[in-house]
C-alpha cells in the first residue's frame, strides 16, 4: 500500500534539471517559456537549443519515476552502491520553491538499481531499465531540426549534384498554391504529390 513514487511534487513542472555523471561536468537544462536550452555536459556545450520532446519525455520519466522495494534504514551507503553515487539529478521546481537532488548508485541484484533523494533516509530500489532513461547524453537531448520552416514559407527548391535525377539539376518554384518545374528543367506543372 505504500506510496512508490520517488519525486513528489509537480516534476513536470520543473523549469532546471541538471545531471551529472560520474566525474563529467554538470549538463544543465533551463526551460523558458516553453524552450529549452542546455550547457555543460562533458562536452561542452554553451546554450544549445534542446529538443523538447526528448527533454519532455526525461522529465516524464523522472516524473514516472516509482520503487520496486524500499530501505528505510539502509545504514552503510557504500554497501549499497551509493557512496559514491554514480549519477546525480537536480531539479529545479520553482513553483514549489523546491530544489531536489536525486543520488544514483551502481545496479545492485535483481536490476534494480538504488536511489534516493539528497537529505531523507529512504533508499528506493527501482528498475535499472527505468534509472538508465535519467541520464542521456547531451548528443541525445540536443535539437536536430536543421531548420524550421513551414510549408508556406518555402517558395523554390533547387536540387543539384551527381546523385540529383541521374546528375540534372532540378528546380522547383511556387507559384501560389501550385509547384511548376522551373526553367532548364521540362516546364511544367510538378506533381503536387511528390
Amino acid at each position: 500500500l505504500r506510496d512508490p513514487v520517488v519525486i513528489p511534487g509537480e516534476v513536470g513542472d520543473a523549469t532546471d534539471v541538471t545531471i551529472t555523471v560520474g566525474s563529467d561536468k554538470p549538463l544543465v537544462l533551463h526551460r523558458a517559456n516553453d524552450e529549452w536550452t542546455m550547457s555543460g555536459g562533458a562536452l561542452n556545450v554553451q546554450g544549445l537549443a534542446g529538443d523538447s520532446a526528448t527533454i519532455g519525455t526525461l522529465v516524464s520519466d523522472l516524473k514516472n519515476l516509482r520503487a520496486s522495494k524500499f530501505s528505510d534504514a539502509a545504514g552503510d551507503l557504500k554497501s549499497i552502491g551509493l557512496d559514491p553515487p554514480v549519477a546525480k539529478v537536480e531539479l529545479a521546481l520553482p513553483a514549489e520553491s523546491r530544489h531536489e537532488v536525486l543520488l544514483i548508485g551502481k545496479e545492485a541484484a535483481e536490476k534494480l538499481a538504488p536511489v534516493m533523494l539528497q537529505g531523507e533516509p529512504t533508499v528506493y530500489m527501482v528498475k535499472s531499465d527505468d534509472v538508465a532513461t535519467l541520464t542521456p547524453d547531451a548528443l541525445a537531448l540536443r535539437d536536430h531540426a536543421v531548420q524550421r520552416l513551414t510549408a508556406d514559407d518555402i517558395r523554390e527548391i533547387a536540387i543539384s549534384g551527381p546523385g540529383a535525377n541521374g546528375g540534372t539539376a532540378t528546380t522547383l518554384q511556387r507559384a501560389g498554391t501550385t509547384w511548376k518545374l522551373g526553367e532548364g528543367d521540362k516546364a511544367g506543372s510538378a506533381d503536387e504529390t511528390k
